[in-house]
């Protein structure tokens, strides 16, 4: 009966010199790939999706909280927005393959540039543009003659320093086909330092100072004699 050599019951357990790999080793080394592929996940989702997860948020809030108003105002903010989810999405794809500092340095660039984004949101909603078209009224606003007043009052607007305003003015439905005194007519609104304002053409911007909640503004029509015009708003912005 053929005896067991010494020493053949360790090579099998941990792999001898002249043996193939031992259990610890075929066991071990998967534990060990696990791990470090564990941790690079968690390094993925600290330096990755953490920042990309705040940026979107970010884009989230800002787009939530937009006011309104003329969208031009809006498209600096956009273009920010747009630039912090361009780098969090390339970081995502392109950076995969960075340095560890490039990558922290980038997602978290687009973080910044996310945030920034919203803050400039904010300060247009407390100080932007605000259009009150919809939120004018002109009393009286038909019929009106030389030298005739009437009031604009703006309704339940945000509270901004400035109107811009512009004014127009039609020939009075029923006055007939013979009176032609839209070319001639303007306003006399209120001048900034309190009196008035001569120089004021049909859809000529104004700005006015706001200092009444609701802002509220006498204005006389000046046209030709034994005219009658319908005025109207043709544009009304708040803005400081």
């Amino acid at each position: 009966m053929s005896r067991q050599q010494p020493g053949s019951q360790h090579n099998i357990g941990t792999g001898g010199t002249g043996g193939g790999p031992g259990i610890g080793q075929i066991i071990g080394n998967p534990l060990f790939i696990g791990t470090s592929s564990r941790e690079r996940d968690h390094r993925s989702l600290v330096w990755n999706w953490v920042p990309s997860a705040l940026v979107f948020l970010s884009l989230v809030i800002a787009l939530a909280r937009e006011p309104e108003g003329p969208r031009a105002q809006f498209l600096p903010v956009y273009a920010v927005l747009l630039v912090s989810f361009l780098i969090a999405f390339l970081r995502a794809t392109v950076g995969v393959d960075w340095s560890r500092a490039a990558r922290a340095a980038v997602s978290w660039v687009s973080v910044v540039i996310a945030v920034l984004g919203c803050l400039a949101m904010e300060d247009l909603r407390e100080h932007g543009e605000v259009d009150v078209m919809g939120r004018i009224t002109l009393t009286p606003s038909k019929n009106l003659t030389d030298g005739e007043q009437f009031v604009v009052v703006i309704k339940d607007g945000p509270p901004r320093g400035r109107l811009r305003l512009a004014l127009d003015a039609d020939e009075a439905r029923g006055a007939g086909d013979v009176q032609r005194c839209r070319p001639d007519t303007r306003f006399v609104l209120p001048g900034p330092d309190g009196g008035t304002d001569d120089a004021s053409g049909l859809n000529t911007r104004h700005e006015l100072p706001v200092r009444d909640t609701p802002a509220r503004f006498s204005i006389t029509l000046r046209t030709g004699e034994d005219c009658r015009m319908d005025v109207s708003a043709a544009e009304a912005v708040l803005h400081d």
